[in-house]
């Protein structure tokens, strides 16, 4: 509306509500209240009895009465006075407000009163007075009556509207150039703020009536397809194997109670056992053929173990080839998640490490119940001390033993993948009467590790070139590539799972950890 367009308030308008018995406040209270309220509910009832009853009398009084005119003009104004403090009075005893004073109901009550006595001394009224009569002297009254007062919103003045948009030029009404059209293209929310207050003023449901019904929310913005749905319901299914991987290590991690948790790549330290979660990449092995399992599935799917027909071994091994090759894509990932190449990415980190291993034999009794337990009886456990090889320290003493496995048969790649749960645990005992393990016996000696860890949120990446010092094998190299998770982060969000608490992220924790597994094999080369 423009401003021109505002309609004055008219004492027609001024009737007011009779559940607003609160705007019969002065006006010092109603200039500091910020309640937007209608013409109707910005006046006291009395008024507009007494402004009616003024014009009644004021046509009565224009009429010609030579006979009875000095007994109406002495009878009238009691009356008038007389009649008018009832329904006021009424009107103020129904529910006092509790925020205004005795002075303001007086004020308003006398306001009230002296309407009808000002209407009725009209110039028309005292000319056909008797000569007889003493003339009335007329009251002075210390403010203006209520009918005559200004709007108290506004104090009489049309509300000043800023003119945020300046005049827009004839040749550019036409246009693209236009700044209301451009203004049309921003957010919802830029639009909203750029709107008049005379505008905002109106959207406003008034103080004392009903709400204003909600807007429905706005229809997501339709693709090629038109409107689309995710599926019958509404959601996205979970995906199979994905959820088993929840299953496997929600009883695996998140229920067990004898171990700690810890981030990726953290080291065993104090007594304690401690739970690791890792991913190998590798093949499945058909133990009677002797080369890569072959199953009549075309998609990636999970091994049953339970199949007494199947027997199958897991090989983590990979070609140099192949270990060149997945070095430069992780070195590429490194440089596409820095904040000069990509800046909403989290960047990835990663260290060079070169160590030494070095295992030793040890007698299951002198392991706690916890690693005892859940030694598989076909191995014997080792002790593997940990050097660095610039400096010689040593870096850590882990007894390590299997809990779980979930073997992952991916036809469309060239490498399967396994998934372990491990327990570690740091052993705090002396070495050096430990017999080392013998070479010859699968992985024993010593082991030069040249491996690179990328970090990346809850995931660590180990890309490890294994060459073996001692004889027969001394010089050959093996290469491997392990993804970590954090066990630590798979108990908490299981355990925010099992509180029912709706922020919980454990599946799209565990999604993240089967995604990173998914595009590394996707990625070694054949």
């Amino acid at each position: 509306m423009s401003p021109t367009a505002m309609p004055r308030v008219s004492r027609q308008d001024s009737r007011p509500l009779e559940q607003t018995p609160r705007q019969n406040s002065s006006a010092t209270d109603r200039r500091d209240s910020d309640e937007s309220v209608s013409p109707k509910t910005a006046f006291p009832s009395g008024s507009r009895q007494g402004s009616t009853a003024g014009y009644t009398d004021l046509a009565s009084s224009s009429q010609p009465k030579p006979t009875e005119n000095g007994i109406s003009l002495k009878e009238s104004p009691p009356n008038l006075q007389t009649s008018q403090p009832a329904p006021a009075a009424s009107n103020f005893d129904s529910s006092p407000p509790a925020r205004k004073s005795l002075t303001d109901d007086t004020s308003a009550i006398d306001q009230a009163r002296s309407l009808p006595t000002k209407m009725d001394m009209t110039p028309d009224a005292t000319a056909n007075s008797s000569p007889q009569a003493p003339s009335v002297k007329r009251r002075r009254y210390e403010e203006p009556p209520i009918y005559a007062q200004r709007s108290v919103r506004t104090k009489g003045r049309i509300p000043m509207i800023p003119n945020r948009c300046p005049p827009i030029p004839k040749h550019a009404r036409n246009s693209m150039q236009n700044p209301f059209v451009m203004r049309q293209q921003t957010v919802s929310a830029q639009a909203s703020a750029t709107d008049s207050p005379a505008k905002l003023k109106s959207e406003t449901p008034p103080t004392n009536g009903p709400s204003a019904p909600r807007r429905p929310p706005e229809p997501a913005q339709a693709g090629s397809l038109g409107p689309w749905e995710p599926s019958i319901y509404g959601y996205i299914p979970h995906e199979e194997v994905t959820k088993t991987v929840c299953d496997f290590l929600f009883q695996h991690v998140v229920m067990r109670n004898d171990a700690t948790a810890a981030p990726a790549g953290a080291t065993a330290t104090g007594q304690g056992a401690m739970i690791e979660v890792e991913a190998k990449l590798g093949q499945l092995v058909d133990m009677d053929r002797g080369e890569r399992l072959l199953l009549p599935i075309s998609t990636e799917g999970i091994v049953n173990k339970e199949n007494t027909r199947l027997r199958t071994a897991f090989e983590s091994t990979m070609t140099i080839a192949q270990h060149r090759a997945m070095n430069n894509f992780l070195n590429e990932a490194v440089k596409m998640s820095m904040p000069q190449a990509n800046p909403g990415r989290i960047p990835l980190s990663y260290t060079h490490k070169k160590e030494r291993d070095t295992f030793y034999e040890i007698s299951p009794s002198e392991l706690p119940p916890v690693i005892r337990q859940n030694l598989n009886p076909r191995h014997k456990p080792k002790v593997r001390v940990t050097l660095d090889q610039r400096t010689g320290e040593v870096l850590a003493k882990i007894v390590k033993c299997r809990i779980a496995d979930l073997d992952v048969y991916s036809p469309r790649t060239c490498v399967d993948w396994r998934i372990s749960v491990n327990l570690e645990m740091n052993y705090e005992g002396d070495v050096s009467h430990l017999t080392v393990v013998d070479p010859g016996r699968g992985r024993g000696g010593e082991r030069n590790k040249d491996r690179m860890s990328y970090r990346h949120l809850a995931y660590q990446i180990d890309l490890t070139q294994v060459a073996k010092s001692e004889p027969p094998s001394k010089g050959e190299f093996e290469h491997e590539l392990e993804v970590e998770i954090s066990a630590a982060e798979i108990r908490r969000q299981g355990q925010l799972a099992i509180a029912g608490d709706p922020k919980n992220q454990y599946e799209e924790l565990v999604k993240g950890f089967v995604d990173n597994i998914r595009i590394l094999a996707r990625a070694v080369p054949p």
